[in-house]
């Protein structure tokens, strides 16, 4: 059989806590500092992430993009490229924009939530590798499964023919047995008939 990758496993709490705080981040973000009452903002709690994505870069290039505001702009463009249900999803873009934030020291709302997204990128990152080698692993165990199985048919084929070759030759060895008793009768009869020959020989006239 051949070997398999052993996936190492996540703890199960930290597992289901990290979908948890996804769902919790996504809802906090909706009303998370969202006090500018911006075009940008009102199509991030829309859901509409690649129209967000295109005003808060617009926003992030103009001069708007000072101060708490600029802190704003980058968490959410963090948030859009973070988060697992956008259309825009990109850790690698969601990582530089909310690390720009943090090397920014901005206000504490912005500081926890920015370090609480990135360490849920690790985990996420974390569990699909795991994903990614148990799916290679029950692979592997498919093509052992289906190796096993092809042997078992060829096994079971080979002891059918075996019992069929074998009740053939039974059967042949019976009809041969029957032969031979047939044969052996028949000699025996011829034996007593030339003892009765000879003796009809010998009790002849002189």
């Amino acid at each position: 059989m051949s070997s398999t990758p052993r996936a190492s496993r996540l703890p199960p709490r930290i597992a289901t806590s990290a979908w948890k705080i996804w769902a919790l981040v996504a809802t906090l973000a909706v009303g998370a500092c969202a006090t500018h009452n911006l075009r940008a903002d009102r199509l991030f709690e829309a859901g509409r992430f690649a129209e967000a994505e295109t005003a808060y870069l617009d926003l992030l290039a103009g001069k708007q993009a000072e101060g708490k505001r600029r802190e704003h702009f980058l968490y959410r463009l963090g948030l859009i490229y973070a988060l697992p249900a956008s259309s825009r999803y990109d850790p690698v873009k969601a990582e530089r924009y909310l690390q720009e934030l943090l090397d920014r020291e901005p206000q504490r709302a912005y500081a926890v939530q920015a370090s609480l997204v990135l360490a849920l990128q690790v985990q996420t990152n974390q569990l699909r590798q795991v994903l990614a080698e148990e799916t290679e692993r029950a692979r592997l165990l498919r093509l052992d499964l289906e190796r096993l199985q092809s042997k078992a048919a060829r096994v079971e084929s080979e002891a059918t023919d075996q019992e069929n070759r074998g009740k053939r030759l039974a059967s042949e060895i019976a009809r041969l047995r029957q032969q031979i008793d047939q044969l052996s009768s028949e000699l025996s009869e011829r034996e007593r008939e030339l003892e009765r020959i000879k003796q009809i020989d010998l009790e002849g006239p002189p």
